[in-house]
């Protein structure tokens, strides 16, 4: 008996210390290949110190107003890649990262709206960018701009929500189990990805989202784009970033006021094709396609109440389009906020708080 438990005990301790060699080893090769996407994929606008903080911000063109693209919940300034470049062509155009996502550093800071819109401001307040600002709100992104309007609303003359989230939408919209089980995939990936497990089995390929081109505008504008986004999101502390985002913003919408009044600020409300066929998986079980119909129902009831938050509030229906319409539809949205711009440059009753009138 005492020469089994001795067997036993070496046993354990020897694959402790083979777990550990192995987590070390793991670890080791995660850092230097981290480090090497560092230097093969460098960030394509400025970082920028913001309390202690570097955040990227990309800033392209030239013109005001200075439109202020805010990705949706786990995703940053390439989500934008699509769009970026030729809605710079009309007037000057900025994306970034928030604290933790693509190349903005991670930060043990609070993730709130109201967090995230000040932070915003002093980011774009540090690099030098003057308002007037039309802040373009994808998904949660779209909470995030209208929290950046109550907290300075002087400086904003316009607003485009891209099939943007609704402060309530918790209370309308069918239970989703599957985002639960990615938060829960999230949390265990926050351990295991600084482990060097995660870029092992090439886990952030499959997540990144590879719509076919649009007819209209052809394949994605830079070659190395989509692996210059896998190489951010196998960063070590990548999955720490997005699961701390997803938490906080959850806990946002479970607490979050009714839909605030925009007043007569211009808005523009892009919203998905909730007609668009079902994919076929969803048509093969009855009751996932049941719940998919339930949801798209809800969902157009809230993009109309987001249109009427303001008088001045307009909504287009992307046709064919998803809920990632600067993937799904890049041109359909590339010609709806330009033409936004347009108009408001317009529209000569639109007067900065400084009392400038936008530039014809």
């Amino acid at each position: 008996m005492k020469r089994t438990a001795r067997i036993l005990s070496t046993t354990l301790a020897g694959g402790c210390v083979l777990v550990l060699l192995l987590a070390a080893v793991g670890a080791a090769w995660q850092w230097s290949r981290a480090r090497a996407d560092a230097a093969r994929h460098p960030p394509r606008g400025q970082r920028v110190a913001v309390g202690g903080v570097h955040m990227h911000l990309d800033c392209r063109g030239s013109g005001r107003p200075l439109l202020l693209l805010e990705a949706g919940l786990m995703s940053g300034s390439s989500t934008w890649m699509r769009v970026h470049d030729a809605l710079a062509r009309t007037t000057e155009t900025c994306t970034y990262d928030r604290i933790g996502i693509g190349w903005s550093d991670a930060a043990d800071a609070p993730r709130t709206p109201a967090a995230v819109a000040a932070r915003l401001h002093a980011l774009i307040d540090r690099a030098g960018k003057r308002a007037p600002y039309v802040l373009v709100g994808m998904s949660a992104g779209g909470v995030f701009v209208r929290e950046y309007y109550q907290q300075f609303p002087q400086d904003v003359v316009g607003m485009v929500l891209v099939d943007s989230s609704h402060e309530q939408q918790l209370a309308h919209l069918p239970r989703d189990d599957q985002a639960e089980a990615g938060i829960r995939l999230l949390a265990a990936c926050t351990w295991v990805q600084p482990l060097g497990l995660v870029r092992l089995l090439d886990a952030m390929a499959g997540s990144v989202e590879t719509a076919p081109p649009d007819p209209a505008t052809g394949p994605l504008p830079a070659a190395d784009a989509v692996p210059a986004l896998i190489a951010t999101m196998n960063r070590s502390d990548a999955c720490a970033g997005l699961h701390a985002e997803t938490g906080a913003f959850l806990d946002a919408l479970a607490t979050a006021p009714e839909l605030r009044d925009l007043g007569s600020l211009p808005l523009l409300v892009l919203s998905q094709d909730t007609a668009r066929p079902l994919d076929p998986a969803l048509l093969a079980d009855a009751a996932l396609a049941s719940r998919e119909h339930a949801q798209r129902r809800a969902w157009d009831r809230l993009q109309q109440a987001l249109a009427a938050a303001s008088t001045r509030g307009r909504r287009k229906v992307i046709a064919g389009s998803g809920h990632l319409i600067q993937h799904d539809r890049p041109q359909a949205m590339i010609d709806a906020v330009t033409a936004f711009v347009v108009t408001l440059r317009n529209d000569s009753d639109r007067v900065h708080a400084n009392g400038s009138v936008l530039p014809h």
